[in-house]
């Protein structure tokens, strides 16, 4: 009876151990995998850049501003999925301390909205490819009184890679 209870435990911790060791490559195999990513978006946020190039500001009657600026990739990897880009802008009046606009990726013309046209756009349409020049136009409510306030556009792409401008009212 003592040899059988023994087999059976022998058998008990066999199984046990290759349970524990097909947990720890499983865990190292995640380990591992969740490594590669960080490593690989590291490197594309490295090799990342954006510069704004030209802005320009025309106030429209209605309340509201159209903030004109030129956004070049100025890195080595291509830019896109432009509904996940942060576009804000910070209105700085001596009258007023608004709060910061946060603008959505938007075709249409309504307030707080930005919309984009990459010219010319021949290798990856819809894309922002290195050295491609992105005109950007966004649409902000314009509750500053004060006709020579200075607005900050900051832009920042979806991997952190960030870019900022002031705007001076004409």
């Amino acid at each position: 009876a003592s040899v059988i209870g023994t087999a059976i435990s022998l058998v008990l911790l066999t199984v046990l151990a290759y349970l524990m060791i097909g947990i720890v490559f499983a865990t190292s195999e995640t380990v591992s995998a969740v490594q590669s990513q960080q490593v690989n978006a590291l490197e594309d946020r490295l090799m990342t850049s954006i510069s704004i190039v030209n802005t320009s500001l025309s106030r429209h009657a209605g309340d509201y501003s159209e903030i004109y600026a030129e956004v070049e990739n100025t890195g080595k990897t291509t830019l896109s999925n432009f509904k996940d880009w942060d576009v804000i802008v910070k209105v700085a009046s001596p009258m007023l301390q608004v709060e910061p606009k946060v603008c959505m990726y938007n075709n249409n013309s309504a307030a707080n909205r930005w919309n984009c046209v990459i010219i010319p756009d021949l290798l990856s349409p819809g894309q922002l490819n290195p050295g491609e020049v992105m005109n950007m136009s966004v649409r902000i409510e314009d509750l500053d009184a004060d006709p020579g306030s200075t607005r900050m556009l900051h832009i920042t792409t979806p991997n952190g890679v960030s870019a900022s401008a002031y705007v001076k009212a004409p």
